[in-house]
This record gives structure tokens, C-alpha cells and sequence, in this order.
């Protein structure tokens, strides 16, 4: 909220010809690169998460992290990009089973084979889900040499890296 305020301050400070911006703005770095960066050009903007090499976050932390060449780049974002898939998959269905479930529940009579009926492609997605993660792992280690294997070990027990 403070920064929301000091930049509209700042805003109206240059809208109204003052050359100088609110005190905070200049002396901060983080204001002003923020800015440059507000209008999606360069690495993406600071609000949409861009970064190097066009790829998506986790493709470039393991890039990064692990100093992964090119055919390793590519077999990584091959089993990443299926486990993405595998998991909008499972979103689908989550909210498929939300609508079935809305559907029962203007019922007056909900049975639990029919709540059962409504949850089973929230429970079978979740099940894939889980072999498309442990494929991906699989994946991904087999491409690995042994010091990258320990790094990767290291990023999933840290929490840095979420597959």
C-alpha cells in the first residue's frame, strides 16, 4: 500500500510539471526499476515473472541451478511440460467436480453414491497426477549427471524447487 501511494504521488508530481519525483522514488533504486520494467518490454516485467532464455520459471531455476546444456535443456522441458499438462488436466476436473457436486447439492436427497459418483475424476486425476510427477522425477534424473542429481536433491528438500 505504501508503495501504491508514493507512486501515484509521483505521478501526479510529473503530471503536474514538477521535474522531481517524491523523495522516496529518488532515493530508492527499487521504485525506479520497477518502472522501467512496468511495461512488459525486456525481461517480461516485474509483474508478470520474465526472465532469461524465454523459457518458463522452473525450466530456467534447473537450467540455472544445475547448469544444464541444451540437450539436457530440452529433455527437462519436454518432462516438465507433460507434468504441466498432466496438472491443468487435474484443475479441469477439480472444477468439473465442483459443478457436479453443486448440481447434488440443490437435491434435497444427496445419496453418497452419487457424491461418490461426482468425486471419482477428482480422485483418478489426482492419481495421474501423481504418476506424471514420479515420471518426471524419473525423467529428469535419468537425464542428470551425479552432482546435478544432488543438486536437484538439494532444491526439492530446501523447497526451492516444487515439481
Amino acid at each position: 500500500m505504501y508503495h501504491y501511494c508514493n507512486r501515484w504521488a509521483r505521478r501526479a508530481a510529473f503530471a503536474s510539471g514538477y521535474a522531481a519525483a517524491s523523495k522516496t522514488a529518488q532515493q530508492s533504486p527499487f521504485y525506479a526499476s520497477r518502472d522501467a520494467d512496468d511495461d512488459g518490454g525486456g525481461r517480461g516485467g516485474w509483474r508478470h515473472g520474465g526472465g532469461h532464455f524465454g523459457m518458463r520459471r522452473p525450466l530456467r531455476q534447473l537450467a540455472y541451478h544445475l547448469n544444464l546444456d541444451d540437450a539436457q535443456r530440452r529433455q527437462v522441458a519436454a518432462s516438465l511440460n507433460r507434468l504441466k499438462m498432466e496438472r491443468e488436466q487435474a484443475e479441469l476436473d477439480s472444477r468439473r467436480t465442483v459443478d457436479a457436486l453443486a448440481d447434488l447439492v440443490v437435491d434435497e436427497q444427496v445419496s453418497v453414491d452419487a457424491l461418490r459418483t461426482a468425486l471419482a475424476p477428482r480422485v483418478t486425476s489426482t492419481e495421474n497426477l501423481q504418476l506424471a510427477i514420479a515420471r518426471a522425477v524419473q525423467e529428469i534424473s535419468a537425464v542428470l549427471d551425479a552432482d546435478q542429481r544432488q543438486e536437484l536433491a538439494m532444491l526439492l528438500r530446501s523447497g526451492a524447487l516444487r515439481l
